[in-house]
């Protein structure tokens, strides 16, 4: 009986939802999301033509579990976790991508002016 009903309403909201759906677009909000579109498609492209030239190299990482530091405020040690380049020899935690060149100044500048603009 639990189906049935599953079913049976299923069926009301898929049916009833079709005809919310169906309006006319006119023209004009065409042309309009037509634009939006690629604003956005130009947008990615810049910013996947950053991402690759910039962070095009993968380097081994680790977590480590023992690493001390120091509270300056209290004076006292603890023990905390930290990440650093996994040394030869290690086991890897995850890889992370680095920069394979300095594109800290001119990249950005190009991304924050691209995304400020509209």
């Amino acid at each position: 009986m639990k189906i049935v009903v599953a079913v049976v309403l299923t069926a009301l909201v898929t049916s009833s939802g079709a005809y919310a759906v169906e309006q006319a677009v006119t023209p004009a909000q065409f042309n309009a999301l037509k634009k939006q579109v690629q604003t956005l498609q130009k947008r990615q492209n810049i910013i996947l033509a950053y991402v690759g030239t910039c962070l095009s190299q993968w380097k081994p990482m680790t977590q480590f579990n023992d690493y001390l530091g120091f509270n300056t405020q209290t004076q006292q040690p603890f023990q905390t976790t930290g990440l650093d380049l996994t040394g030869q020899g290690e086991q890897p935690s995850f890889f992370a991508p680095t920069a394979s060149q300095d594109c800290t100044l001119q990249g950005t500048r190009g991304l924050a002016q691209l995304l400020h603009r509209h």
